[in-house]
């Protein structure tokens, strides 16, 4: 997979990629193969702009012993978005893996399924989000090989062996940080297993936030890989914390003969449950789980709602000054219809007014480009892309699309969003890109 890949299948009805018995590579998508001499296509943290959806990913006829339906060493501007992973079941040796990740920066994925499998998820990488994923019958749901801030709301672990085994590393675990949110565990004997101690670990290693988690399917919700239960499954856990605790505070230093303050903290380790923090009721929904949503992909559209900004004056050039033809396109739209952008560089030098009921997305990250010489004043700065006005409520929604300045612009403050949604969830962005 190159820069600018995305591979989309028919959403309203999936299209299945089914790997053969003698298949050979580290998945049916790959998206930084290794070269000779164990070098990758492509530097891990330098690896953007891919996206995969709606499709079933088959594993059944590969054999046990090796078979990755996806190898997803990705960075920034990627996903993963309604896919399906049919993998082997049982088996003592099964190795299938429907994820394998080992390297990368920052990405999403959600609206997921696994079936069957050795592991689920093989991840490793830093400042994920990971929503609406379901595992049934893995032998281990999601390794955490490691990691920095990966965030996992929405899970659900049916009838797997493990759900989350962070405990990678042993006593020098290399996973430095996991937050599970409003997640449930049915028929799943063993939650989570961590390798945490108080003496042994590295300050950054081993840090486990637990918010809403449901382990009534569970036995034991958290334990040591040793089977020393931390803490017993058969409940709702509101909120755990295992991880460094700081109290913050001046002491007395002489410097210079001179008595001062100097400010100071000392670190303790924490893993225990815990009072839970204050949740604002307009951020929940019925069930008491943070508001959340699939970003949109219109499946359910027909092409006549589509409108084209080409079709419609405006050029995508990057040299073509297209703020006019924008914003009289956004004039005229109503919420039944879709603007449309099609691939292509559109230039921009006035603030467009999105208004307040309008839907958005992009062909392949279509780039709104903006001239730098119209917005040079930092002392006067000026708004390019303004959702709505202050107080406004209403439904917006944009996908896919990138933002960038064309030379400097010291006086440009890129997107101004003005808009609260009419009901959770009703206005908001998905996929954007500032660069």
């Amino acid at each position: 997979m190159h820069y600018m890949t995305q591979c989309v299948g028919d959403a309203t009805n999936l299209p299945v990629i089914i790997g053969s018995f003698d298949f050979i590579g580290l998945g049916i998508f790959d998206s930084d193969p290794y070269l000779l001499g164990g070098q990758n296509w492509f530097t891990n943290q330098n690896n953007f702009y891919r996206q995969v959806r709606n499709f079933v990913i088959d594993m059944t006829q590969m054999p046990t012993s090796f078979a990755h339906g996806m190898h997803w060493q990705v960075a920034q501007a990627t996903s993963l978005q309604n896919i399906v992973f049919n993998m082997i079941e049982g088996g003592e040796d099964n190795n299938q893996q429907g994820i394998f990740m080992d390297n990368g920066s920052a990405n999403f994925m959600g609206d997921l399924i696994f079936n069957g499998g050795g592991i689920g998820m093989f991840v490793g990488n830093q400042q994920f989000v990971v929503r609406n994923v379901t595992f049934n019958n893995c032998q281990t749901a999601v390794f955490q090989n490691w990691g920095w801030m990966w965030v996992y709301k929405d899970l659900v672990f049916n009838n797997c062996g493990i759900g989350l085994d962070m405990s990678n590393g042993g006593s020098t675990q290399t996973v430095g940080s996991v937050i599970m949110q409003d997640s449930t565990f049915i028929n799943t004997p063993l939650g989570v297993v961590t390798t945490f101690t108080n003496t042994s670990l590295p300050a950054s290693g081993g840090t486990l936030t637990l918010d809403n988690v449901d382990f009534t399917g569970t036995e034991i919700a958290i334990s040591y890989p040793n089977g020393t239960v931390i803490l017993d499954g058969g409940a709702v856990v509101d909120s755990f914390l295992q991880g460094n605790a700081y109290s913050a505070y001046f002491r007395s230093e002489v410097i210079n003969n001179k008595t001062c303050l100097e400010p100071f903290a000392d670190r303790a380790r924490l893993q225990n449950e815990v009072a839970p923090p204050p949740k604002s009721a307009v951020l929940l929904d019925e069930n008491g789980r943070f508001v959340a949503r699939a970003k949109p992909q219109y499946e359910g559209e027909p092409a006549s709602v589509f409108v084209s900004v080409k079709s419609n004056g405006a050029v995508g050039d990057g040299l073509t000054d297209d703020t006019a033809a924008i914003q009289a396109i956004f004039d005229t739209a109503t919420f039944d219809q879709i603007i449309y952008f099609d691939h292509g560089a559109y230039l921009i030098s006035d603030t467009i007014q999105v208004p307040t009921y309008i839907r958005m997305t992009g062909e392949l990250w279509p780039i709104v480009m903006i001239d730098g010489s119209a917005f040079p004043n930092e002392s006067d700065p000026k708004v390019a892309w303004r959702v709505g006005n202050p107080g406004d409520v209403g439904r917006v929604e944009m996908t896919e699309m990138v933002f960038e300045i064309r030379g400097p612009a010291p006086g440009c403050i890129i997107l101004e969003w003005n808009l609260a949604g009419e009901y959770p969830a009703a206005a908001g962005v998905y996929r954007l890109s500032f660069v």
